[in-house]
Order: structure tokens, then C-alpha cells, then sequence
């Protein structure tokens, strides 16, 4: 199909998917704000979702995907990876687009569709969740555990001189990763209880454990864990207040952090430069890897061999408990072990590239897969949506309100398996918070005590 090229070849698309893209980008902003004015929330967990996982990787930065400036990123793999940026951005919008059917389908069926099935089997765990965040006990002990298990991160990076990029020495250690793992699973889990707690009861010691978690983060490496940390905090803190925030504000927040998610990027390659920061921030924007998710799908399609894998990949993810150096099926089929090998990349460096939220879903079983996870992506989204929202406006209850989002977050690690890891941790860290804090007979005692 014909391509149009503009700025000399900065941005580089087909007509077609071009203007459906447009359309696609006024659609979402049409909703949102029709949403806003009928339920008065400005910000809420299914639009703002949308926005962080759809817009900037899959329809802000389509155009930009096909550029030949991201030679930048995949160099000489350019001519091979360019051609199938287009299937790539269709296989994704197809996900984008069963994720609102998914919603619609919430929506007509007032609920009752049997994917709810699922979320009403969950209902213990999600009312464990919420004890675990309103113990006093449980807070106490996530709180030790991360300073611990940061601290031993700590001595093995410095020890072999890896000051800003532990991720780094451990992906060349594969019997202590676990370790590494599990470190950043427990911080995962500690950043939403203690910003929860924060918002909620409004203890600012928790403000000030958030700080000493992102200090470890920076040294680890690790941007993601960090800036998420940091956005959960702010994203419930509008979702406490109703979602009143401004919707300009929001955006200078998400620049602000994708800023400072490149800056730690450069800061671990050891290349800071101060005066060439902002053109490396666009560069890193536009053709880097931080939103690249649509073009890195298109690298692994590129050299696909159309076999679908028929769930091996899901199937070593459910295993992911166990280490990859005791398991043939991980070390196989995991997505980052199975994409590395496609392309010929070295696992013990190469992370793997990020095939999207549906990229994986296609591999394993087509545009079947993808179409049925994006619906119930979409059904358990708007399910979690109004939850919060039921909970804020009846008794600002954030934190029962967010207990609701298991088979949300479920979903989220499935759609990239590689991180069902951290799943289970949430798991297993939840289970021992359990055993800490004991039994809670009376609600209403817990939450007194925990005020």
C-alpha cells in the first residue's frame, strides 16, 4: 500500500490507517468528555487506563512508527520491521476496539453476562486484599520487607560496581534473578498499599516510605516500577476526590514523568548530558522505546514463522514460580524467551520486546484471541470502573473500591505473560500478609484501628 511521508521522512503512514487513526483519536476524546459531563468524574480508572495503555503507543505514535528515524532503535533491522508496522497497528486496533465491545457488553448486560462469573469467585480474595491494606500489622511487615530485600539488592549491585542498573548484573546471574524478581514484585505490592493508605488515612509516614521505595528504585534501574509507583499514587488520589482534576494538568503529569523516564534511561547507560537531554527526549519519545510497543510487535511479526503457539506461552507463564534454570517449558516457551529466539537475541541480555497488549494473544491463537481477550480486558475494566466509583461516592472507600481490581490486574500481567511472575508474588505476599495480621472479625474495628 502506498505510503505518505512528511517532515523528510519523520512521519511515515498509509492513508487509510491514517485516517482511521484520527478518527479513532476524536472518538476516545469525544467519549471522555461526554463521560465527564454525565458522571462529573473528570478522570476515571477506564478512560485514564485507555489513555496510558492506547494512546501514546498505539494511536499518537502510529505514524511516527513507520519512520525511518527508527533506525535509532532497531537499526539495521529497519527494512525488514518497517513493512509490517501496518499489521501490527491492525491486529492491535482490532484489541482496541473488542476492549469497548467488551464494555458495551458490560454495560447492556447490566453485569450480568457470565464473565461475571468470575469476578463473584473472587470475592473472598478481593475482601482479603482489603484487609491486608487496612492492617496495621500488614503494613508494618511490607514495609520491612521491601527495605530488606532492597538492602540485598543493593549490596550485590554495588559490590560488582552496577550503581544504577542492577537489572543489568542480575539478567547475567540467572540463579540469583529470582531474587531480583521478587524484589521488585514486593515493591510492586508496597507502592499501591502505601499510597492507598496515604490517601485514605492520610499517614504521612507512608508519603515518606513512597520516597525511600523510589531512592531504591533509581538504583535498581528498574523506570517502570518508580514512575508507576509515583502515577498510582496521583491517579488515586483524583479517584479519592471524585475524579476532579484537570484534564491539562493530567497531560503535564504524564510528560513530566515520560521526561523523567528517559533521563533515568540515559543515567543507566552511564550517558548523562545535560544540554543534550531535551533532544534526547524527543528522540526517545518518538523513535525510542519507551512507547514502542506497536513497532516492537512488528519486529517479531516480521520474523514470525505463522505457527501459532496454541497457549505454550501462557502455559510457561502459569509456571513462572518456577525458575527458568529448572524448567524446559520456560525456558522455551516463555514470550521473552520465544521472541529473543525468533530474532536470535541473547535472553541472559536481552529482556524481549513488548508485542502490546494483544501481541501475544495473536501468537498463541490469531485474531480469535485477540478479539476474546480485549472483550473481557474491556468487561473486567468497566467492572472495576464502577466499582471504584460506587465505592468513593457511598463512603470514599479507595481502598475497597481498589480491592475490586484483582481480575483486572490478573488480566494486565496476563496480556504479557512475562510478568505473571510478579502475579504470583502479589500472590504469595498477600497470603503472608494474611498470616501476619491474623483474622479481622469487625470491619468497622479494623478501619478505626487503622486510623
Amino acid at each position: 500500500m502506498t505510503k505518505i511521508e512528511l517532515f523528510q521522512g519523520a512521519l511515515c503512514f498509509t492513508p487509510i490507517w491514517g485516517i482511521i487513526d484520527v478518527l479513532l483519536i476524536f472518538h476516545f476524546f469525544f467519549c471522555w468528555y461526554r463521560s465527564a459531563k454525565k458522571t462529573l468524574w473528570k478522570i476515571d480508572l477506564w478512560y485514564l487506563t485507555l489513555f496510558v495503555a492506547f494512546f501514546p503507543s498505539l494511536l499518537f505514535l502510529y505514524p511516527f512508527n513507520g519512520s525511518i528515524y527508527n533506525v535509532l532503535s532497531i537499526f539495521e533491522f529497519k527494512d525488514k520491521v518497517l513493512p509490517y508496522v501496518d499489521l501490527a497497528f491492525f491486529i492491535s486496533l482490532m484489541g482496541y476496539l473488542s476492549v469497548w465491545l467488551g464494555r458495551y457488553l458490560y454495560d447492556y448486560t447490566r453485569g450480568k453476562f457470565p464473565f461475571i462469573v468470575i469476578f463473584h469467585l473472587m470475592r473472598p480474595v478481593c475482601q482479603a486484599l482489603e484487609n491486608n491494606i487496612k492492617s496495621k500489622r500488614a503494613y508494618l511487615f511490607i514495609i520491612l520487607t521491601s527495605i530488606i530485600f532492597g538492602s540485598v539488592i543493593l549490596a550485590f549491585q554495588f559490590k560488582e560496581g552496577y550503581f544504577f542498573n542492577a537489572r543489568e548484573y542480575f539478567l547475567k546471574e540467572p540463579f540469583l534473578r529470582p531474587l531480583f524478581n521478587l524484589t521488585i514484585s514486593i515493591f510492586s505490592v508496597a507502592f499501591p498499599f502505601l499510597a492507598l493508605r496515604y490517601i485514605q488515612f492520610k499517614e504521612k509516614k507512608c508519603l515518606k516510605f513512597i520516597v525511600v521505595l523510589l531512592v531504591f528504585t533509581i538504583f535498581f534501574g528498574v523506570r517502570a516500577l518508580g514512575l508507576t509507583g509515583l502515577l498510582f499514587l496521583i491517579t488515586y488520589s483524583i479517584y479519592y476526590r471524585s475524579g476532579q482534576f484537570s484534564f491539562v494538568k493530567l497531560v503535564a503529569v504524564f510528560i513530566s514523568l515520560s521526561f523523567v523516564a528517559v533521563a533515568l534511561g540515559v543515567l543507566r547507560e552511564n550517558d548523562f548530558n545535560l544540554s543534550r537531554l531535551l533532544t534526547v527526549y524527543l528522540a526517545k519519545i518518538f523513535y525510542g522505546n519507551n512507547f514502542s510497543d506497536t513497532r516492537d510487535f512488528a519486529w517479531i511479526l516480521a520474523y514470525w514463522d505463522g505457527e501459532y503457539l496454541y497457549g505454550k506461552t501462557y502455559l510457561a507463564a502459569l509456571i513462572s514460580f518456577i525458575p527458568r534454570v529448572f524448567s524446559s517449558i520456560r525456558g522455551r516457551w516463555g514470550i521473552s524467551m520465544y521472541t529473543n529466539e525468533l530474532m536470535g537475541f541473547d535472553s541472559d541480555i536481552m529482556p524481549g520486546l513488548r508485542p502490546g497488549m494483544f501481541g501475544e494473544a495473536f501468537l498463541n491463537f490469531g485474531y480469535f484471541g485477540v478479539i476474546f481477550f480485549g472483550l473481557l480486558f474491556g468487561f473486567a475494566l468497566r467492572f472495576s470502573d464502577l466499582k471504584i466509583k460506587e465505592h468513593v461516592n457511598k463512603s470514599k472507600d479507595i481502598i475497597k473500591g481498589y480491592s475490586h481490581l484483582f481480575v483486572f490486574t490478573f488480566l494486565c500481567h496476563l496480556s504479557i505473560s512475562a510478568g505473571m511472575w510478579s502475579f504470583y508474588a502479589f500472590l504469595f505476599i498477600n497470603f503472608a500478609m494474611v498470616l501476619v495480621r491474623g483474622p479481622v472479625k469487625k470491619q468497622g474495628a479494623l478501619t478505626q484501628f487503622a486510623h
